[in-house]
C-alpha cells in the first residue's frame, strides 16, 4: 500500500472486518465473526446475552454473547454505519438502529460489493421477543 495514497483499500476476497468479543478478564478472544466487507456499525451488547451489529449491506444481525452464534438477521436495505440503541418501555425490550450508508469505505473503496446498495436513510426498529 502506497502511504501517500490515503484512499488506497485491500483487494481480494479475505474477510475485511471482524466482530470480536474479547474476554474482559483475560484480554482473550472468546469468539469471532468475519465479515467480507468492514463493520463500519457501533456493537450493542444486552443483558440478555445477545450482541447487535450492522453490515455496510443491510444486514442487521444479533449474535449470542456466549458463543458468537448467530441468532437472527434482517435486511434493513441500506448499509448500517450507526449505534444501535436499546430500551424498555411498559415491559418490552426494543432495539433500534439507522440504515442509510456513505462514509469513506463506501465512497472510495471502490469495493463492487456495495455498488448496487441504495445510500438508504431509515430508522427501524424492533421489539425483542422475551
Amino acid at each position: 500500500m502506497d502511504l501517500t495514497d490515503p484512499w488506497e483499500f485491500p483487494q481480494g476476497n479475505e474477510p475485511r472486518g471482524h466482530l470480536k468479543a474479547i474476554d474482559p478478564m483475560t484480554g482473550k478472544t472468546k469468539w469471532e465473526q468475519a465479515s467480507a466487507i468492514p463493520r463500519f456499525s457501533g456493537v450493542l451488547s444486552t443483558a440478555g446475552g445477545v450482541v447487535f451489529s450492522g453490515q455496510l449491506t443491510g444486514e442487521f444481525e444479533a449474535f449470542d454473547a456466549n458463543d458468537g452464534k448467530k441468532l437472527w438477521q434482517f435486511q434493513t436495505g441500506s448499509g448500517i454505519e450507526g449505534q444501535p440503541v436499546t430500551w424498555q418501555q411498559d415491559g418490552v425490550q426494543y432495539v433500534a438502529v439507522t440504515s442509510g450508508h456513505g462514509g469513506v469505505y463506501t465512497l472510495f473503496s471502490g469495493d463492487e460489493r456495495l455498488a448496487n446498495v441504495p445510500t438508504g436513510g431509515s430508522l427501524w426498529v424492533f421489539a425483542v421477543k422475551q
